[in-house]
């Protein structure tokens, strides 16, 4: 019940507010920013005078929506860089990484070339991989610039109903979660793992925009979809759900160049 107060409260009743710090002189990178909350939180950062990058699957698709986003917005090309999601390029220089690139299928899927669940894989282990890679050079940002560096875990609200029972199945977790008869879907924060210190001076934190049609929904042909589900979503998408530029908000405030420490493993919403 707790819950579902909280969730109809943060929904219907709550204004996100409008970003307005000063990134001036930022360097953010965001995954998933071709479409939905990663365009929108993107659109936000260009008006705040960011240098954004784009980490994306589809160099084709994020140069057409840098292309889309300088036009619209009056930014400078230079504001933005398209990368590959393969870490093979360097920046001079990364204040924030912004992990949203997510899916959302509704149920689960064959296994990825690597072995491990689709929504899984998605939404879970490939962020958590990507952070790991990318914090060094936030933390050398940071200390070579004097600022705060920011590794934000953008997902659902969703993990807080879920008892996580596979940590105690037998064998391997990662097997366990990729079984269809066991899986749930739950991030894991790194901050536990990488405290802040001076020697690494990046906040984690994880963040999420609340229910927002910001078009993760996938169809995939090994999904299993019912005409009852697919329409009580639909309902509740049209009458619960804020826009993308509604939650793109949340995402950029949470990693404002002004953050606390203390904000570190810190779970944000309706900021």
């Amino acid at each position: 019940m707790t819950f579902l107060y909280l969730m109809l409260r943060s929904q219907l009743f709550i204004t996100l507010p409008t970003p307005s710090s000063d990134f001036s002189k930022q360097t953010i990178m965001i995954t998933g920013a071709d479409s939905g909350l990663g365009l929108e939180a993107s659109r936000y950062l260009f008006w705040l005078e960011t240098h954004v990058i784009f980490a994306v699957r589809n160099e084709e698709r994020g140069l057409a929506a840098a292309e889309n986003l300088t036009s619209s917005t009056g930014a400078e090309k230079a504001k933005v860089s398209v990368w590959h999601l393969s870490l093979t390029s360097q920046a001079s220089r990364l204040d924030t990484a912004i992990q949203n690139a997510a899916m959302d299928n509704g149920s689960w899927l064959a296994l990825t070339r690597d072995g491990f669940e689709k929504n899984l894989a998605v939404n879970v282990i490939n962020p958590a991989f990507l952070g790991r890679l990318v914090l060094p050079k936030l933390r050398q940002s940071a200390v070579e610039n004097g600022v705060v560096g920011r590794l934000e875990l953008v997902g659902p609200a969703l993990f807080r109903l879920f008892k996580f029972e596979e940590q105690n199945s037998h064998g391997k977790l990662l097997e366990a979660l990729n079984c269809p008869e066991t899986s749930i879907m739950e991030d894991r924060e790194l901050a536990n793992a990488m405290p802040f210190s001076e020697k690494s001076p990046v906040v984690i934190t994880y963040v999420t925009p609340g229910s927002c049609d910001a078009g993760i929904v996938r169809k995939d042909d090994s999904s299993e979809h019912t005409l009852i589900g697919g329409l009580i979503k639909s309902v509740a998408m049209a009458v619960l759900a804020r826009t993308s530029e509604q939650g793109s908000r949340t995402l950029v405030d949470a990693v404002r160049p002004d953050v606390l420490k203390e904000s570190h493993g810190a779970y944000l919403r309706d900021c």
